[in-house]
């Protein structure tokens, strides 16, 4: 069934910063366009003037001389005892910090089903490896590959990883409001899923 909205309302092909960074991704593109893309995207998303932070979590080198994955993480801050919008805290003691979700980029021409095996095995190290990974039920995550995402949620008890998304194509005008859909749900529901 196709989405209501055929072109996302922020990922659209009338916003020139997410254009531009999607058009970069051609045959050949390495890890770093594929990151520029979903550095603009998750800024836009998960922006510092709300109470996010973004962290490159780690470049991945394979055999330490080729770049293999860039790893972006997000982190969710709250007040103790709130779950409203954050106050002017007076020390970081008065915040609380979780990683809700963990995006891997990888390049184009890992745009296999070995590759995509790959990427997602990696994805459920990283997030079995996560910082709050003894207080959390869960978290999400999501495996780009070029213009490709597909979303996950990880599940503590089970060990694996579970398809939330199917994999959408950013170059597709009508797989954007899906890409948008899943990270609004990220927003909605990280902080719930990682207590």
């Amino acid at each position: 069934m196709a989405h209501p909205r055929p072109d996302g309302q922020t990922l659209n092909s009338t916003n020139v910063s997410f254009m531009s960074s999607l058009w970069a991704i051609k045959a050949g593109t390495l890890e770093e366009k594929v990151q520029i893309l979903w550095n603009g995207i998750l800024n836009t998303y998960f922006p510092p003037t709300e109470p996010y932070k973004i962290a490159i979590k780690a470049v991945v080198l394979t055999d330490n001389t080729a770049l293999d994955a860039v790893i972006f993480e997000i982190h969710a801050l709250q007040e103790p005892r709130s779950s409203q919008h954050l106050q002017e805290p007076r020390s970081s003691h008065q915040l609380q910090e979780r990683q809700i979700f963990m995006v891997e980029c990888k390049r184009i021409s890992e745009d296999t089903l070995e590759g995509w095996l790959g990427a997602q095995a990696q994805l459920l190290g990283y997030l079995e490896s996560n910082s709050n990974v003894a207080t959390c039920s869960g978290m999400y995550g999501a495996c780009t590959i070029g213009s490709k995402v597909m979303f996950f949620e990880w599940i503590k008890d089970s060990h694996r990883l579970t398809a939330i998304s199917p994999m959408l194509d950013m170059k597709e005008p009508i797989d954007r409001p899906v890409v948008e859909d899943m990270l609004i749900r990220v927003k909605q529901y990280g902080w719930i899923r990682t207590n």
